[in-house]
């Protein structure tokens, strides 16, 4: 268990040290220098290895990194290890113009229109973000 937290920007780079570590098991790669990754992901080795040092995962020296454990502690660290609901609330868009996640289990698209919605946001909004909207004719 680690004692220590991630800094906001390493948390940032995992994503991008994900993507290119996915993309290099997927060609079969088994084991990544950090390096490699490092270049994969446009930084210099020293950060990927710090990086990867908050994850509790150290290379071999002249093997480097096992692909397949790294993708498993980041996916773990960002929370990519479990499916989450998620509900998608939207005023005045339309869900047909999101067809891909409407055909994804888990995610609900509402879509909120009307005086009701608009009288409710206008509450939520700071008074300083509030514009009057010419009113529509009828």
């Amino acid at each position: 268990m680690r004692d220590r937290s991630i800094p906001e920007a390493t948390v940032g780079r995992l994503p991008v040290y994900l993507r290119a570590l996915v993309e290099m098991a997927e060609r079969g790669a088994i084991t990544i220098s950090s390096e490699n990754l490092a270049e994969a992901a446009g930084v210099n080795s020293a950060k990927v290895r710090k990086d990867l040092s908050y994850l509790g995962s150290y290379g071999t020296r002249g093997v480097g990194y096992d692909v397949a454990y790294l993708i498993h502690q980041m996916r773990r660290e960002l929370g990519l290890t479990q499916h989450w609901p998620v509900v998608i609330a939207g005023a005045r868009v339309s869900a047909a113009r999101m067809p891909s996640w409407r055909a994804r289990p888990g995610i609900i698209v509402i879509h909120l229109e009307g005086p009701a919605w608009d009288q409710y946001v206008q509450r939520l909004m700071p008074e300083s973000a509030r514009r009057t909207r010419p009113r529509r004719r009828a």
